[in-house]
């Protein structure tokens, strides 16, 4: 077994680090992102907005308090259950909610990463991935994002080049880590991007460029 690095456990990171968990204590019911991507996509999003999500949680709850309708697809069973109490325990119907279990997952990949490849391009208002095979998910939802929606990618410092002194990062001077994130970078290059990073971890959110811009 390999010993862990505590080589990132800089005093900057420390206090990133305890500051995000005096966070994620003070906002228990926020998504499980940076506090500044929080703060935008609440200014962002609309309560008429369609939305999807890969891997749920705090945000299934909080996106369906906001939005008109947000499918979201899971593949923890106890999380998805726990999930579901939370929205039922709210009264939210506006929501379709599905599971794909861990066998089923194994045996055929795909059910997930193209959940949603029978919705027409450009149906969605906003898209998070945040769950498994991001790289292939993040892919294939981009074509079906309006344009000026949002593609919200969390951890994305581990994929991709960014500005952030969170631990585990590609770092802004790095190359993608697989030649898929390879084309994603490139693609999202004619996105607007919204980087925001805690130390810890990094959120980016995507703004899918207009027709005339």
């Amino acid at each position: 077994m390999k010993n862990r690095s505590f080589k990132h456990w800089t005093p900057r990171y420390v206090f990133n680090r305890s500051r995000e968990a005096i966070y994620r204590k003070r906002n228990c019911e926020v998504p499980w992102l940076t506090s500044e991507a929080n703060s935008l996509l609440a200014r962002l999003i609309c309560d008429d907005d369609v939305g999807v999500e890969f891997g749920s949680g705090r945000s299934t709850v909080w996106f369906c308090e906001r939005v008109g309708h947000l499918l979201s697809v899971e593949t923890d069973p106890e999380w998805y259950e726990w999930t579901k109490r939370r929205l039922q325990s709210k009264n939210l119907n506006n929501y379709t909610y599905e599971c794909i279990t861990g066998s089923e997952l194994e045996a055929n990949p795909e059910m997930y990463i193209n959940f949603f490849e029978k919705y027409e391009y450009e149906s969605f208002d906003f898209a998070l991935v945040d769950g498994k095979f991001r790289g292939e998910t993040s892919k294939n939802i981009m074509k079906k994002i309006k344009p000026g929606g949002l593609l919200i990618i969390d951890n994305v410092n581990r994929y991709i080049p960014t500005i952030t002194h969170a631990p585990a990062s590609v770092g802004v001077h790095g190359n993608a880590v697989s030649d898929l994130w390879s084309d994603i970078y490139d693609e999202l290059a004619g996105w607007r991007c919204l980087n925001t990073s805690n130390g810890v971890c990094d959120t980016n959110i995507y703004i899918k460029r207009t027709i005339d811009c």
